[in-house]
């Protein structure tokens, strides 16, 4: 072909080699398509609706009629139909301006209400803040912790880092068992935050999500990074054991916690207007969670500034190693496996 040119509602194809121009003509399914967008870009809304709802029952997968049939609710003010017309073509944009409108009436409706749940909310907190703060001052006094103690003091070590981190190390203010809880409730976190967001925001994952994906991008660092920092302990004059290192790590997770849970549920009442609030949110619960990590290492190995910042430079190469080392080994296994199969297929043929 060397030229393509249009002539009305027919496609004009010409041949170079053999000198002949071939017509194509636009089907009745091309004709109804034309229609709709025409209806619809002269304002016959309800003309267009039934000619996006024909084109849905000719081919159920075409996102164009969807999206149509979304704009056509949209413009009759059936926010509702409109949402479940853009879930099916995972049109984001579409969803959240007609999410927008119904939200706008159900606040004008709730208002009231909304308010009167919002200062039950801030009540609570403040409440709530108040007596984990109450216990977490009782726990001075005490030689022994319970394991409720000693998860309300993660309350404490967010944001009181070196007093919190030393008295888990000196004080046994924070045990394993207490540290796996909260990695567990971290990794609770983020399926949920992966799982349970708003549709504007997971809408277009949520089909691709995988558990053991979702559990291994938390629980992997945290452990690539507890045997790193371990191994450069003895190297870099470090006084903190493995066991140390862990626990700080994992109550270094909390800011994940108690972010990410709101934030997921909050979500679901965002459009995209506030998807920076989102974004923000979720990027300020991991910079917490790292900035602790760094004061963990700090306190528990009684670094100086200057060495700590060295000694998480060279954890974070250390972390890379044993990644490639660990890739390493498996594709040696891999080989050795695949050889062992080989040879046994070959000495069955030669019997």
């Amino acid at each position: 072909l060397s030229s393509i040119a249009y002539q009305g509602d027919r496609l004009l194809a010409l041949d170079s080699i053999t000198g002949q121009i071939t017509v194509f003509q636009r089907t009745a399914y091309g004709d109804l398509i034309d229609e709709a967008i025409a209806a619809y870009n002269d304002k016959r809304f309800a003309e267009s609706s039934e000619l996006w709802a024909s084109l849905a029952d000719y081919n159920n997968n075409l996102d164009l009629a969807y999206i149509g049939l979304g704009d056509a609710c949209y413009r009759n003010g059936e926010y509702e139909e409109a949402l479940e017309y853009y879930q099916k073509t995972v049109n984001t944009a579409g969803y959240s301006k007609a999410f927008k409108a119904m939200r706008k009436d159900w606040i004008s409706q709730n208002f009231f209400w909304i308010l009167l749940v919002l200062l039950a909310v801030l009540v609570g907190v403040i409440w709530l803040s108040s007596r984990i703060a109450k216990r977490n001052r009782a726990g001075d006094y005490k030689t022994t912790y319970t394991l409720w103690d000693q998860l309300l003091y993660a309350f404490h070590i967010i944001l009181h880092p070196f007093n919190g981190f030393d008295e888990i190390k000196c004080r046994k203010r924070g045990s394993a068992l207490s540290a796996t809880t909260l990695l567990l409730l971290a990794l609770v976190a983020n399926v949920f935050k992966e799982t349970a967001s708003g549709y504007i925001f997971i809408g277009e994952t949520i089909d691709r999500f995988d558990l053991l994906t979702s559990i291994c991008s938390l629980a992997l660092p945290v452990l690539l990074w507890c045997v790193s920092s371990w191994c450069l302990t003895s190297l870099m004059d470090g006084k903190g054991s493995f066991k140390d290192i862990y626990i700080s790590t994992c109550y270094s997770l909390f800011p994940l916690v108690l972010i990410y849970i709101p934030l997921t549920l909050i979500s679901n009442a965002f459009t995209l207007d506030e998807a920076a609030v989102y974004t923000f949110m979720g990027t300020l619960a991991l910079g917490w969670a790292v900035m602790l990590i760094f004061f963990a290492t700090l306190t528990i190995h009684d670094y100086s500034l200057g060495k700590n910042i060295v000694t998480v430079l060279l954890g974070i190469v250390g972390m890379m190693v044993i990644i490639f080392l660990g890739v390493l080994f498996f594709n040696l296994i891999q080989k050795i496996v695949a050889f062992v199969a080989n040879l046994i297929t070959e000495i069955t043929y030669r019997i």
